[in-house]
């Protein structure tokens, strides 16, 4: 929202997903939420993710962000080009979406490590945030 009212009218921001399955989720433990979403909890999504197109002079890119429940982080997916994964290279130094930013996480990842594992939403090709 910032980069559009600061540079671009044109950047689009929506809401998709599931939102009867976010409704029923309303009073539900994250437990219970990432287990009844997914077969391996850990990779639980939020059914309602944020998409923003971003247009660029040749195109655009869209970045999607989901919410990993038991991870608890926000996971960053982009598509269209190669330009997003530019963008998200440069959010924070030495980040390149190869390691979970929680350290909690080492509990619920399969390498049972902070290493991100490729099956996850936002890390291969693109970073996770």
């Amino acid at each position: 929202m910032a980069y559009r009212d600061a540079f671009d009218s044109a950047v689009k921001v929506n809401i998709v997903g599931d939102a009867a399955a976010a409704t029923a989720l309303q009073n539900k433990s994250v437990e219970e939420a990432a287990e009844e979403l997914s077969p391996r909890p850990a990779e639980a999504s939020h059914p309602l993710s944020v998409t923003v197109e971003v247009p660029y002079k040749g195109g655009s890119f869209i970045l999607r962000f989901l919410l990993m429940l038991k991870l608890n982080v926000i996971s960053v997916e982009g598509s269209g080009t190669s330009r997003a994964q530019e963008v998200l290279a440069g959010l924070f130094a030495h980040d390149d979406g190869s390691h979970s930013p929680n350290p909690a996480n080492t509990q619920w990842l399969t390498s049972k490590s902070l290493s991100w594992d490729e099956s996850l939403p936002g890390r291969t090709p693109i970073l996770a945030y």
